[in-house]
């Protein structure tokens, strides 16, 4: 009925040894993007209002000093929500393009070096 696919193995000369190859570093970069990105977010929605120099139109500009009000509570989450949307993704996808440079730096100097960990040693 059902044959055993024991005699369709390849025979062991065909077959050669590959070491490992070095640990995929994207993840964990994305990862650290993400979070760095959202910390980063976080520290700019809740910073503090400052005063601000404006200059007065005019013949002569006037430099006089702006105190900003302190924006309400629900905008504060408003805009913790909204930029949480936008800036999390943007800084995994700055983890991913340093995941992915740091990765093929890495595999680039283990191939020149000749260090067991490389796929073409």
């Amino acid at each position: 009925m059902w044959k055993s696919v024991a005699h369709r193995t390849l025979p062991l000369k065909t077959l050669r040894t590959v070491t490992a190859p070095t640990r995929n570093l994207i993840k964990p970069f994305c990862i650290a993007g993400f979070i760095l990105a959202e910390v980063y977010m976080v520290w700019m929605v809740l910073a503090p209002n400052t005063a601000v120099m404006v200059f007065v139109p005019g013949p002569m500009p006037i430099p006089v000093m702006v105190v900003a009000a302190r924006p309400q509570f629900w905008m504060t989450m408003l805009r913790l929500f909204i930029y949480a949307i936008f800036l999390g993704p943007f800084g995994g996808l700055v983890g991913l393009g340093a995941g992915l440079l740091t990765t093929g730096l890495l595999a680039q100097i283990r191939r020149l070096t000749g260090k067991p960990g490389s796929a073409n040693t």
